[in-house]
């Protein structure tokens, strides 16, 4: 496994329970999940302040921005 980079899946009663992965694979997987974390965070911390309604709101809003440039671009196709 150290050398060629296999991943072994440990199986329970049919099912995956666990996986061994190389330790290179384990650490950029560590290093993603803490910057993933860092990200949300920081949205957490800068919208400490916002209101359900205004979130709401806001993600009815977005939604409308997508569905016209969707639109848009299929129309021009």
């Amino acid at each position: 496994m150290r050398y060629r980079g296999d991943t072994v899946v440990l199986m329970k009663s049919g099912r995956p329970a666990a996986a061994l992965v190389p330790y290179a694979l384990l650490e950029q997987l560590t290093q993603e999940r803490e910057a993933l974390f860092a990200v949300i965070d920081e949205v957490q911390a800068n919208n400490r302040d916002l209101t359900h309604s205004d979130a709401e709101r806001m993600a009815c809003d977005l939604k409308q921005c997508i569905k016209a440039a969707a639109r848009a671009i299929l129309h021009q196709l």
